[in-house]
């Protein structure tokens, strides 16, 4: 079975960081100005990274290859148009409101790339479903953000490192596994 979670990436955090803060409405004006650029997002990836010295530009390089290119597991994918015309859609809804954009990753739920935006009370939310393309057996450990799954019974598709909790005693027992974020140790 391939790992389903939601979770938090470094990326997701930058954004995070980004679309959020008191200057949440300069960002929002500066983000649709270099997504309505022509190019690749990349290309805006790039330009928005540069402005952040915690955001390298090994993570632009292997979205680049993981995500663009043709021979990557999604370069069948409108990845670029999705993400583009995505969060257009998403940081246009957001300065209307004055509110910030959080940002999640879904794996295993589907075989296409997706960007779902939901509007919560107090900001946007994005989700980006990934279809599973490799063995990963974990979220992202970089990322600060930890996520859980809780499901009757184990699954042995996740990182034998990962903490997991008995919730109950019954057959199967309810499970809570971490997903994603820091490991202990």
């Amino acid at each position: 079975m391939a790992l389903r979670a939601v979770y938090k990436t470094t990326a997701a955090e930058f954004l995070d960081d980004f679309y959020s803060g008191d200057g949440r409405d300069t960002a929002h004006q500066d983000a649709l100005q270099m997504l309505e650029m022509p190019g690749s997002i990349v290309e805006t990836t790039r330009a928005l990274a540069a402005r952040f010295e915690n955001f390298d530009d090994e993570h632009v390089d292997k979205f680049q290859s993981h995500w663009l290119e043709p021979s990557s597991h999604r370069g069948h994918q409108s990845v670029d148009r999705v993400l583009r015309f995505g969060y257009r859609q998403a940081i246009k809804l957001a300065s209307e409101r004055g509110v910030p954009i959080e940002n999640f990753w879904i794996t295993g739920a589907g075989p296409d790339v997706e960007l779902h935006i939901c509007e919560a009370r107090d900001r946007v939310v994005c989700f980006m479903f990934t279809p599973v393309a490799d063995t990963r057996k974990y979220g992202s450990e970089r990322a600060q953000s930890r996520s859980w799954i809780v499901r009757a019974g184990d699954l042995a598709d996740i990182d034998e490192r990962a903490p997991r909790e008995v919730l109950d005693g019954d057959n199967p027992s309810i499970v809570s596994i971490q997903v994603s974020g820091p490991l202990p140790g």
